[in-house]
């Protein structure tokens, strides 16, 4: 699939960041792996996590975190619900404190959200379902 998120960083000269990349994504909320590419496909990061664990490799260093929401933050910049991103890609109507989601393009592999506080942030993720 694909990651796109926007948002506001008051120490950017534009006043904004931004984070795109393509991904593999295999677990849930509670243990997985994410791997992050370029858009020419050398992989930016591989993220690894279970209950209270979660690393980095990124540039042939890792990084550990408390959790999974933590490293995303770190990734990020912003804090992004990795339970309520589960259930989005699953198409449900999960409710994160600060998000706005719209699943309206869900069949069609698409799901935006919006963070409404600050610091504000736009969320979409394109993405093919894998049954197994």
């Amino acid at each position: 699939g694909r990651i796109a998120v926007r948002a506001q960083a008051p120490a950017a000269p534009s006043g904004q960041s931004s984070f795109n990349a393509q991904f593999d994504l295999q677990g849930s909320a509670t243990s997985g792996a994410l791997r992050l590419f370029s858009p020419l496909g050398t992989t930016l990061a591989q993220v690894n996590w279970r209950p209270r664990a979660a690393r980095l490799l990124s540039r042939g260093e890792a990084q550990d975190f408390a959790d999974l929401d933590a490293l995303m933050t770190h990734l990020l910049g912003i804090n992004l619900p990795s339970e309520a991103l589960f259930a989005w890609l699953r198409g449900e109507a999960a409710t994160a404190t600060g998000w706005q989601v719209d699943l309206g393009e869900h069949a069609n592999g698409r799901i935006s959200a919006a963070r409404l506080a600050a610091p504000k942030a736009q969320l979409t993720v394109l993405f093919e379902a894998h049954s197994h």
